[in-house]
């Protein structure tokens, strides 16, 4: 089961058996992040994952400045290179996300940073991999398959001919009965089940025999 959360659904966290997170672009602030990717991990049998996924942005004036830093990890052709960078950003105590910004651009260990953001001294005992940086083959989990090369298929003119009104008639009147039958209260017309342009192209085909058929004049 896959669901797509926004901070405005609550992010489905009234729900106990998430295994995967994904998480587009960065949150406001780290407690924000903490709290959308280790809120489930709080039970101690569950072993969840965070994810944080990146747009692709323009490439930068400073030549090789992201790729140092991590940005080719985790993509689908395993150009995992290594983090070169010798520069550890500095946690801002102070800042609006919190230091979200050294959590992101650390090249020691992401769950020492937090620990850093938090005061927390206590040496962790980890229940699973510590995060991408201690563990690569974390990576992999991550990983999205290959999509291997795009293939475009052109799709064939429909021929279309006169329009038979009987057809177009009786598929009015069959959108009628289902929106009449299951749709009573529902706000939009008969025409949101069965679209007066979809009506004319099936009415103008001639004899359609399969489902593949009807998909192709529909347009898939």
């Amino acid at each position: 089961r896959i669901l797509i959360c926004t901070d405005a659904a609550g992010m489905g966290c009234n729900i106990a058996d998430i295994d995967l997170i994904v998480q587009w672009k960065l949150p406001s602030s780290v407690s924000s992040f903490a709290h959308i990717t280790q809120e489930k991990a709080a039970e101690k049998t569950k072993k969840n994952r965070g994810i944080r996924v990146n747009p692709e942005y323009p490439k930068s004036s400073e030549d090789g400045y992201a790729a140092e830093r991590g940005q080719l990890r985790g993509s689908e052709t395993k150009a995992d290179k290594m983090i070169t960078s010798t520069y550890e950003v500095p946690i801002d105590f102070h800042a609006i996300d919190e230091g979200l910004y050294a959590f992101i651009q650390t090249i020691i260990c992401r769950r020492r940073v937090l620990q850093l953001i938090y005061s927390n001294d206590q040496q962790p005992v980890l229940l699973a991999p510590c995060c991408d940086l201690c563990v690569p083959e974390l990576l992999d989990r991550a990983r999205a398959p290959s999509s291997g090369p795009l293939v475009t298929t052109r799709k064939s003119a429909i021929k279309i001919g006169i329009c038979h009104e009987p057809t177009a008639s009786a598929l009015r009147e069959w959108r009628k009965e289902i929106r009449t039958r299951d749709f009573t209260y529902a706000l939009f017309p008969s025409s949101g089940i069965l679209s007066d342009s979809a009506i004319n192209s099936l009415s103008s085909v001639g004899p359609i025999l399969s489902l593949i058929r009807l998909e192709e004049v529909l347009g898939g």
